[in-house]
């Protein structure tokens, strides 16, 4: 599988209605004017999530420091949290452990359906057993939406800080508006 895939012809990201972690509004305009790389999970994921979280911190922190800025736009970090019965109440805790450039989203189920689709991702919640717990599955990929908000490319971790810095080069020199 390769690690970045460029999306041929893009499309904007359709309309949807979001929550950040702090109760705000969260919709498509919040993507204008950032690059963002959006990642669908939720708070209690054992591995992936804080693994890419984690990936994706370092490769902010060499976005910045960067003699020169990669964009005259800057990066933001859209964690989707999938599991809104027991992500909502812990996001804002959870996505501060990964940047301030992070931003908790989650909403209702059929929003974050919508929005996952929109973005090429997938989300399942499964059956609760009789203790009430139930797993949760989504995609491990995160997706890149340029500041013009379409869907642009995918990441598919682990992302090589260096390598992923220069895909984002490419990338930004032949997309930006």
């Amino acid at each position: 599988m390769e690690k970045w895939v460029k999306v041929e012809n893009p499309d904007q990201l359709s309309e949807f209605s979001l929550r950040t972690a702090n109760d705000r509004p969260f919709r498509r305009d919040d993507f204008m004017g950032h690059w963002s790389i959006v990642v669908l999970g939720y708070t209690s994921c054992p591995d992936v999530c804080p693994f890419v979280l984690g990936n994706l911190r370092a490769i902010s922190r060499e976005w910045l420091a960067q003699g020169k800025p990669l964009s005259r736009f800057p990066l933001q970090i859209i964690f989707v949290a999938v599991d809104p019965g027991r992500d909502t109440k812990r996001l804002s805790d959870y996505v501060q452990h990964f940047g301030d450039n992070v931003v908790g989203v989650t909403g209702d189920i059929v929003q974050l359906q919508r929005f996952a689709n929109a973005t090429g991702g997938a989300f399942e919640l499964g059956k609760a057993n009789t203790h009430g717990d139930y797993s949760v599955k989504h995609s491990a990929f995160s997706t890149v939406i340029s500041p013009d908000a379409k869907v642009i490319a995918q990441l598919n971790p682990p992302l090589p800080v260096t390598e992923t810095i220069q895909f984002f080069r490419t990338l930004i020199a032949s997309t930006t508006p």
